[in-house]
């Protein structure tokens, strides 16, 4: 028999609809069961939560079955409302695993460990290109005017005869968002899980499915610049309309495409507002259109954009003379209301065949403490570690926060009443910080090492230049990309036959207001077997 993946469905009927100013309230809980008498490589094993985004059908968007550009984010990850980079394991909260002999891991607060340490333990083209992650969709075209993972985006439907191509169309897809084994649980990287010597497996998870919502994405083409650092990614050619006339439902983009496939913006069946300037009368803003043909000239390289609308044109001119349009602009019309569809989640089993297999596995887990620094400046109290515990990370959040973003001015530690940093704090940003994180970075996993030195947190909802590549905002849209602090003090202990004492101290940066310390929770790495 060969290897070969098998989908377990959840014990639970895990489904749920909701709209960003509500929450599912079906998607809390779930569980699964790995039957007994089956290999299972783990590491290769995901959880797969089967989405999809839709819209509610209103105003412009009268059939609930327009495509659209839409991404997912989390709420509840940092203080405000913004859509921060984190992995998909930033979906479960606490969680479970156990077998016919017993408990295997218990963890609670999966989402704020493993978020930190994937920040961490990665660079930033490392986390943009992470498949498993609440990321920026792929694109050059900037943040906030790339495509959807959600979308299936038709962007030229005629022949080379110009002929349009019938049964080309844009479309939503489903699409699994995949929690891997290995991010949730140590016992995840087991490649040969043998359910026949350990019997049945269940996991139970609580999630965090109560804070995702949907972002469209597009709508800033009037103002992102393009590549040739002059026309925005919207600019239409300019046009003369006689008097009584229509404007042309024929567009002509002003930016010249080299690969229209990856950096045009706009798709067949996208609602559209289309504006311009008009040297007589009133100027037409934000006319509703619909792409209906999408053609590209290998002679100009410029892109051929029908739109249909409810009038014979998106503009009429009726001042009684000639008007010239200028400024010709189009950009996504994102006044949809989004709508997200968890339609089930099954765990995808990696199976092999019958062979021989450990009797025993030893895998890192982490044990869970959580505190509170009342909002105090000044933090010093005193904890008891497991012997086993070999490395210690304490995040600082602020209160109802998933992610560790409180500014911490110093810190410094003592174990069994011994200093640990020198008789001296510990700085963010210093040499002994650096220090001390590739330490215990490298200690906590074979496989990765400190690769973050910038340490702060990529938030998605910033409009950026169309390069994607500074902190500046554009049109004075939101604040810089890197603006969050990741707050995760990483420190080694050493293995004692005996409970260990920890005394903790931490300087926050300020007195009052944000960094104050909140939330402090304690995770404790140490080895397990079973």
């Amino acid at each position: 028999m060969s290897d070969k993946f098998l989908r377990i469905a959840s014990v639970q009927g895990f489904s749920d609809t909701w709209l960003n100013a509500a929450a599912p309230t079906n998607l809390g809980l779930c569980d699964f069961v790995i039957p007994s008498g089956m290999i299972v490589d783990l590491s290769k094993s995901y959880i797969a939560f089967n989405t999809e985004i839709t819209h509610t059908g209103a105003g412009n968007f009268p059939t609930g079955l327009e495509p659209t550009n839409t991404m997912l984010k989390m709420n509840g990850l940092v203080n405000g409302d913004h859509a921060t980079e984190v992995p998909n394991v930033a979906l479960v909260r606490n969680a479970h695993i156990s077998c016919d002999r017993g408990q295997i891991e218990s963890i609670r607060r999966v989402d704020t460990l493993r978020s930190s340490l994937w920040n961490l333990e990665h660079d930033a083209e490392d986390r943009k290109d992470d498949m498993n992650a609440f990321t920026a969709p792929k694109g050059v075209r900037g943040t906030g005017n790339q495509t959807s993972l959600f979308l299936d985006p038709c962007v030229n439907d005629v022949d080379a005869e110009d002929v349009q191509i019938p049964d080309k169309k844009s479309r939503n897809i489903s699409r699994d968002v995949k929690v891997p084994i290995k991010d949730i649980f140590g016992i995840g990287e087991a490649d040969d899980w043998n359910t026949s010597k350990f019997g049945e497996t269940r996991i139970h998870l609580e999630t965090n499915w109560k804070d995702v919502k949907a972002v469209p994405l597009g709508g800033i083409e009037d103002i992102a610049v393009s590549f040739d650092q002059t026309n925005t990614w919207g600019a239409m050619d300019d046009e003369a309309v006689a008097n009584t006339a229509y404007a042309s439902n024929g567009l002509i983009t002003k930016y010249h495409y080299d690969d229209y496939l990856l950096e045009f913006p706009f798709f067949l069946g996208q609602k559209v507002l289309l504006s311009a300037t008009a040297n007589n009368g009133p100027n037409p803003a934000n006319v509703s259109a619909t792409i209906s043909k999408i053609g590209y000239n290998t002679g100009n390289r410029s892109m051929y954009v029908d739109v249909t609308t409810v009038a014979q044109g998106w503009y009429q001119n009726t001042t009684g003379v000639a008007v010239a349009l200028s400024n010709v602009v189009m950009k996504a019309d994102n006044t949809y209301v989004p709508q997200i569809i968890v339609n089930g989640a099954e765990m995808v089993l990696f199976t092999k065949p019958q062979m021989p297999t450990a009797d025993e596995y030893n895998y890192v887990t982490y044990t869970t403490e959580q505190d509170n620094g009342n909002d105090i400046a000044s933090f010093s109290r005193g904890y008891v570690l497991e012997p086993t515990a070999q490395n210690l990370f304490v995040a600082l959040c602020r209160n109802g926060a998933k992610l560790p973003t409180t500014q911490y001015k110093s810190y410094r530690y003592a174990i069994d009443n011994e200093d640990q940093t020198g008789n001296r704090s510990v700085v963010p940003a210093s040499p002994l910080q650096y220090d001390r994180l590739i330490r215990c970075l490298d200690m906590a996993s074979p496989t990765t090492e400190w690769r973050n030195a910038q340490q702060r947190w990529l938030q998605l909802t910033p409009a950026t230049t169309a390069e994607g590549d500074t902190d500046a905002p554009v049109n004075g849209l939101a604040n810089s990309m890197y603006s969050q602090e990741c707050s995760l003090i990483c420190e080694t202990l050493q293995q004692t036959p005996q409970p260990k004492y920890l005394d903790l101290q931490i300087e926050t940066a300020k007195t009052g207001g944000d960094d104050t310390l909140n939330e402090i929770i304690l995770y404790k790495q140490h080895f397990s077997s079973i």
